[in-house]
């Protein structure tokens, strides 16, 4: 049956794409974007294993409870999952003192520290869509979100009539789509400067002056124009990824864009809208911070959760990956699998546990990457698989009378 649905394969959680179950696959007939396509279509069976031997997923989340047990320093990494996954690893993480930490915890990471230095001022989806005249593209053309353009930029009418949009880029970002033909990149330069040419455009439009008349080359009355055209926004919206800027100036670039949207406020109105939230990150963000006080990454010690900011060496990895069938857990360390029935993610590991794919096989619920919405997943092809939850609470029942041990 053809039924609007929620597509769970990237922060955007677009819903409103047609899918019908054929041979117990699901697959895309409306709407959606070629990454849509392409993952909706998961196998509705795999088999469990066990060092490489065909198992029934119960006893392989019983071995995996023993070689947690064993475990001095375990995680439970990934968490590509829905919201109930995710709470249940935080359940199994302070019953074993393990780090949780999600695949784009760096991204995460930086966003907080950057809004813990001085706050921020965020907008929404829908009120890019509906309001926004001018969009700053800082160092990103969305890449990790295929459909962005088409649901956020593309659409010319909204609720308040008919909208016109300025799209400019500064920094760098790889040519990836026709939509981003349209944006007008305004400043080249490496990301790596994007901190420091974004406090070169507060000072301009401080009035400050400068000796310089040229920074990495362009001149510098572009970055006076650049400052008259935002001021002159009557809604702007600055857009970044923090997963596309890298260490170790990342943190810099994020906080000197909060503090350019709210000196643009000054004059007229402008906010921030962050992407990411794929593989269920925003959603991991929410639960982590409702639950143990913090986003990940964090780690429980002696049942009490605490920041783990810093990488720690550990001994074994429960690896979650439920979306993606090619994220790979951390090299050269024995790894419990959760992932879905078609994953390729590397070597075989210890342990192979197939999971039902939210949204696709399973019911579930996740946040949207402007952590507004909590939108439902449907399974437009059930198949005969547990789900994370499901697995986790087993491996956390397979603990039950052995000694847990704490964090070195």
């Amino acid at each position: 049956m053809n039924q609007a649905l929620t597509c769970p394969f990237c922060g955007l959680l677009c819903d409103d794409l047609g899918v019908e179950s054929r041979a117990g696959r699901a697959e895309v007939t409306a709407a959606g974007c070629a990454q849509a396509r392409a993952l909706f279509p998961v196998p509705p069976q795999a088999q469990a294993r066990i060092d490489g031997q065909a198992a029934d997923w119960r006893a392989a989340a019983k071995a995996a409870a023993e070689r947690l047990a064993a475990a001095r320093r375990p995680s439970i990494a990934g968490l590509g999952c829905d919201l109930a996954g995710v709470r249940a690893a935080l359940m199994l993480a302070e019953r074993c003192d393990a780090r949780v930490e999600h695949r784009h915890g760096a991204a995460l990471a930086q966003e907080l520290r950057a809004t813990r230095r001085g706050g921020s001022l965020r907008t929404t989806l829908s009120e890019l869509r509906n309001r926004a005249d001018c969009v700053l593209f800082a160092g990103t053309r969305a890449a990790a979100h295929p459909r962005f353009f088409e649901r956020c930029i593309e659409p010319r009418e909204g609720l308040f009539g008919a909208r016109q949009r300025r799209l400019i880029l500064i920094g760098e970002a790889a040519q990836t789509a026709p939509e981003s033909a349209a944006l007008e990149h305004a400043l080249a330069f490496p990301n790596a400067h994007l901190a420091e040419a974004v406090q070169l455009l507060r000072a301009r439009l401080a009035g400050r002056r400068l000796d310089a008349r040229h920074w990495h080359g362009i001149p510098i009355e572009r970055f006076d124009a650049l400052a008259a055209v935002l001021r002159a926004a009557h809604y702007g919206v600055a857009v970044w990824d923090a997963a596309e800027l890298k260490p170790p100036h990342a943190e810099l670039a994020l906080r000197a864009l909060y503090d350019l949207v709210a000196e643009l406020n000054r004059d007229t109105r402008w906010a921030a809208l962050p992407l990411g939230g794929n593989d269920g990150a925003a959603g991991a963000a929410a639960v982590c911070t409702w639950l143990a006080g913090r986003p990940p990454p964090l780690r429980y010690v002696h049942g009490a959760p605490q920041d783990a900011l810093n990488a720690d060496a550990t001994d074994l990895v429960i690896w979650i990956s439920a979306f993606d069938p090619q994220a790979a857990p951390p090299p050269d360390v024995p790894a419990v699998v959760l992932a879905r029935a078609d994953w390729r993610g590397g070597a075989a590991p210890a342990i192979f546990i197939p999971v039902a794919v939210p949204g696709v096989q399973r019911p579930g619920a996740l946040v949207r990457l402007d952590e507004v919405p909590c939108l439902p997943l449907a399974a437009p092809a059930p198949a005969d698989l547990p789900g994370v939850a499901d697995v986790l609470d087993a491996v956390r029942a397979g603990l039950a009378g052995r000694s847990a041990h704490a964090a070195a």
